[in-house]
């Protein structure tokens, strides 16, 4: 720090230490880096410094100071230094609101006139030093841009002269009026180039001032520093003052220390002030970070998700930016639990491991508590509740050892939930009654109100309807003396689904009711949602059957509003939520005999989000809204004639049964509608109960057991099948299978075996492999009908708009590319094995197409992605990958790895594309199978459809290299000759089939979408 002539800028230090604020620290004033010429007798000068003292009066009459003593003769340079005979007393100063304006404005007046006698006389030094006095009082006055300008012109003039203090002053006071304006960013720039200057001028050195001992300033100044350093050593003072005090007192120090000579204890208090200020910042970005947080909390709270994960990657930006790990871990932690609940589960865990990372590595025992705990709710969302019950194991150990009473009970609830999920309620009961006694240890009504409940709900699951009801009723009787509103609606809920269990339908009408006005007055759709559904159902049991209705549609009224303006992931997350409101109408109507209207609640609750995301690809640019209009019976009719197919829908119903003391679901009926393309409509119903009451086996059983029978239990593409380990006779179940989802309908089905028939099936019966199913004459279904299918008949018609002609030029074919290292959603990394066959296969087929087959490192996701845009028809012979990479939408598709993609063209980015393709055929690999939800099967097929593609064919396992080479070549010949899509494909298989007998040879292969 340069040395300055310490005499005029004594009567400085005064302003220094009255110009703070505990609201609103002052910047220290100018230090002339030179000492400051002098004219003693030229009359201007002598009144620009009267004025000057003047305004230092009136400034300290302003913050309720004592009056400055004013000059006593008119030859004074400088105004004699009081020196206080009472420890300086700082801690009521300056609060702003107690600040005479009055006496402020006067102090203004004074400095004005001040700085244009100085400017007059040339004197810049004198003016810089008033011009951040101007400054100063125009920051208490608030007037913001007066204050910036004082600032702005201190610091031009500053630099012209020279004055390296004069800019420090300056640009901390700019830094400090952005700091209250709230312009962090513009703050945090000052205060860096104020510190790069003052570690400049902390290297320089100079001789001393011509002050000695006995000097009437220099004793003066030492006076003022012991008195000062005394105040400050005061612990009362230092209790009673914000750090940003201290910023005002040390620079007040470091220029008395500047003008007695001492470099060292000059700059020394210079940098603790400077670093205060940078503190001050510091907790300014802070604070912003934790605005943002708590207004993505809000957003999230008013189920704005899409506002609430922009807001959090706004804070996860600037946390990063500013280097603010605990916001940075809080803004992962949050963004986690949101793609959680939207579906996105690998990037949940990805959001929740980056921010326990950072936990873990600033020694935050609690945040790494709190994220582990997410965690184990994250896995017990993907069914994993071993490893849910780790993680909360985990998250219970640092709570004890932290002695927190809230993560104890956090984590026992976690555990209690995810034993519940295992299946060992009595285990889940032991955790819960942990979180209930530290609930109460910490007086907590709110947790103790949950704990409670969850132990309710045990006991239900164990069929104790006494002891759950009874925990029900302490939950509700504290969640409605403490007015926690979602706490008492769960309880009424739940004591309505105790009463239900126990076939007191009345009483669970009851409930329900109750807790449906508790949800309508606190206006939360989602809850209302809920209680209509189980008042519906207490209402169907109790034969009122319009009133069920009325219930049910209701309800699924709010569950259709909730989703407008949702994302893709976030429909077919909630759709799970929704799908027993659909079932149960369904139940509803077909008991009123409307199979017509129940057909259109079926389909209306099915694949809604690709539905939506169908209409709004293949229509840009218009304003569509979330969930397109219900589909009537009308449009499904129209559907049926405009394909010239017959549409075969299916729908598996659920209900709850007492099984050995225990409110069991099961499996109850299978709904079956067909509709001709005349329009008529046929319905059937088959009782699935015998299936689990006597066969020890259920429909799902069935579609699984089959397929392992087949010898394509193995999924994704990288798990070998061995066939002769693992087939067995398909035989039986293929014949059940065919016994329940086709004889009930035979009848009704096209004897034609050209004419088409199209599957729309539900849940695992996706996985069925139709072709294959056995009637009792032993003919395979494929022998007698000509198979497509699709998620939805809205779907099929929305992707009958997409028609086009196969074009055969423009055909792209791939093979076998050098394959990629993916990462599995979790886990260690997948070891793609190269595919020869498919090479082969592809070789076959582009021969065929007469054109070139990408194989190998030629097979780029770049290259192949630049023309599938333009593509005809596309074949790819590779691997189809399940994991959803990040999207929370299932898949990927095996590429060439390149300079510029990693080789895995994902779901996400298969989205993006733009194809006019009439057909794409994924070959390898079991690519129609992925994440199965109430909106059908969320995967590649799905995505390629979204894409643009009037049809995909898919294969529900990996069927061996040769029949695979042998059925495709088949298929694009016949198609070459006329036959359309679905007749080619069908006659492929049954070629294919008398050659290789084996169904796993020549039935996994599905044409989803239009036949032609």
């Amino acid at each position: 720090m340069n040395r300055h002539s310490g005499f005029f800028r004594a009567s400085l230090i005064l302003s220094l230490l009255l110009g703070g604020s505990a609201a609103m620290p002052l910047p220290a004033l100018s230090q002339p880096s030179e000492p400051l010429p002098s004219n003693r007798h030229d009359p201007r000068q002598l009144e620009a410094n009267r004025l000057f003292t003047i305004g230092l009066d009136h400034f300290a009459r302003a913050i309720g100071l004592a009056p400055f003593p004013l000059p006593q003769r008119d030859d004074d340079v400088s105004p004699p230094l009081p020196f206080p005979e009472e420890p300086f007393i700082l801690g009521q100063a300056g609060i702003r609101d107690q600040l005479d304006r009055n006496e402020l404005m006067a102090a203004r007046d004074s400095w004005q006139q001040a700085r244009a006698l100085y400017q007059a006389i040339d004197q810049p030094a004198l003016e810089t030093l008033v011009l951040n006095h101007l400054g100063m009082v125009y920051r208490q006055l608030e007037d913001y841009p007066q204050a910036i300008g004082a600032y702005e012109a201190s610091l031009a003039l500053a630099r012209t002269s020279g004055d390296a203090s004069g800019e420090v002053t300056a640009l901390k006071g700019l830094g400090y009026v952005y700091l209250d304006l709230g312009e962090v960013d513009r703050a945090a720039s000052y205060r860096d180039q104020s510190l790069a200057i003052d570690q400049r001028a902390g290297t320089a050195s100079g001789a001393p001032p011509d002050r000695s001992p006995g000097d009437g300033v220099y004793d003066a100044l030492v006076a003022y520093a012991q008195a000062l350093e005394q105040q400050m050593s005061a612990q009362m003072v230092r209790q009673q003052l914000p750090p940003t005090w201290w910023t005002v007192t040390d620079e007040s120090l470091g220029s008395i220390y500047d003008a007695l000579g001492d470099n060292e204890m000059a700059f020394n208090y210079q940098e603790r002030s400077l670093s205060t200020l940078a503190g001050t910042i510091d907790r300014q970005y802070e604070e912003q970070t934790n605005r943002l947080l708590t207004e993505g909390i809000q957003h999230y709270q008013a189920n704005d998700f899409q506002a609430a994960e922009q807001t959090w990657q706004e804070t996860l930006t600037l946390a990063q930016r500013v280097n603010y790990r605990e916001g940075e871990a809080g803004a992962l932690s949050n963004l986690g639990t949101l793609a959680q609940i939207q579906g996105n589960y690998r990037q949940a865990a990805d959001y929740l491991n980056r921010s326990l990372a950072i936990a873990q590595a600033t020694n935050n025992p609690q945040g790494a508590m709190i994220i582990l705990n997410a965690l184990g709710n994250l896995y017990y969302s993907l069914g994993d509740f071993g490893q849910a019950m780790e993680y909360q194991q985990q998250s219970l150990a640092i709570a004890q050892t932290l002695g927190d009473e809230a993560g104890i009970g956090a984590a026992s609830s976690g555990l209690g939930i995810a034993g519940k999920g295992q299946g060992n309620f009595t285990q889940a009961i032991a955790f819960h009654e942990q979180a209930l006694t530290e609930a109460r240890r910490s007086h907590n009504q709110a947790a103790e109100a949950a704990a409670l409940s969850n132990i309710g709900n045990a006991y239900l699951a164990l069929g104790d309807y006494p002891r759950a009801s009874d925990y029900q009723q302490q939950s509700l009787a504290i969640a409605t003396a403490i007015a926690d509103r979602p706490s008492q609606f769960y309880a009424l809920r739940n004591l309505g689904n105790i009463a239900y269990a126990q076939a007191s339908d009345a009483q669970a009408a009851t409930y329900h009711q109750q807790s449906l006005d508790l949800a309508r007055e606190d206006g939360d759709r989602k809850l209302q949602g809920l209680a209509l559904n189980s008042l519906g159902l207490a209402e169907f049991r109790l034969g009122q059957l319009a009133q069920a209705e009325t219930s049910f549609r209701q309800s699924m009224a709010l569950w259709e509003a909730l989703r407008e303006g949702l994302a893709d992931a976030e429909l077919i997350a909630i759709t799970g939520i929704q799908d027993e409101t659909y079932r149960n109408l369904q139940k509803v109507l077909i008991a009123q005999h409307q199979p017509a209207a129940a057909l259109e609640i079926a389909e209306r609750g099915r694949a809604q989000a690709f539905a939506a995301l169908l209409a709004r690809t293949r229509s840009p640019g218009t304003a569509l809204p979330a969930t397109p209009g219900p589909f009537s019976l009308a449009q499904i009719q129209a559907t049926a004639r405009r394909h010239n197919a017959t549409l075969v829908e299916y729908a598996i119903q659920y209900d709850t049964f007492n099984i050995q003391g225990r409110p069991q679901l099961h499996e109850s009926e299978l709904y079956i509608w067909v509709v001709s393309p005349a329009g008529e409509v046929t319905f059937q119903s088959v009782d699935l109960k015998p299936l689990w009451q006597s066969q020890q086996t259920s429909l799902l059983q069935l579609v699984s057991h089959s397929r392992r029978a087949l010898g394509v239990g193995g999924r994704g593409g990288f798990e070998p099948i061995d066939g002769a380990a693992e087939a067995l006779d398909p035989d039986p179940e293929l014949r059940q299978l065919y016994q329940l989802l086709i004889a009930p309908i035979a009848e009704v089905l096209p004897t034609d075996a050209a004419a088409p028939v199209v599957i729309i099936p539900q849940g695992q019966l996706f996985l069925v492999p139709f072709a294959a199913l056995k009637a009792e004459t032993g003919d395979y279904l494929i022998q007698r009908h000509t198979l497509l299918s699709a998620p939805a008949i809205q779907v099929l018609a929305l992707m009958a708009q997409q028609h086009s002609q196969p074009n055969f030029s423009e055909a792209l074919v791939i093979g076998n590319p050098t394959m990629p290292v993916p990462q599995r959603e979790f886990g260690e990394p997948l070891r793609l094995a190269p595919l020869p066959g498919a090479e082969r296969e592809a070789q076959a087929i582009a021969a065929v197409l007469n054109t070139s087959a990408l194989v190998g490192s030629e097979a780029t996701e770049t290259t192949v992605t630049a023309q599938m845009a333009d593509a005809g028809i596309i074949h790819l012979a590779t691997h189809g990958l399940l994991d959803d990479f990040g999207t929370g939408i299932p898949g990927a598709i095996a590429l060439a790895p390149d300079e510029r993609n990693d080789g895995l063209l994902t779901v996400d980015e298969i989205l993006k594309l733009r194809l006019q393709a009439n057909l794409v055929v994924l070959s390898a690999c079991d690519t129609g199978q992925g994440r199965i939800t109430g909106d059908g099967v969320i995967g590649l097929s799905r995505a390629l459809i979204t894409a643009g593609s009037s049809s995909v064919v898919v294969s529900l396992w990996s069927v061996p290299d040769v029949p695979t080479a042998e059925l495709m070549t088949e298929f694009y010949r016949l198609m070459q000759q006329g036959q359309d899509k679905a007749q080619a494909l069908r006659q492929a298989m049954l070629a294919t089939m008398r050659t290789n007998s084996d169904p796993r040879d020549w039935a996994a292969f599905t044409l989803i979408g239009a036949a032609e």
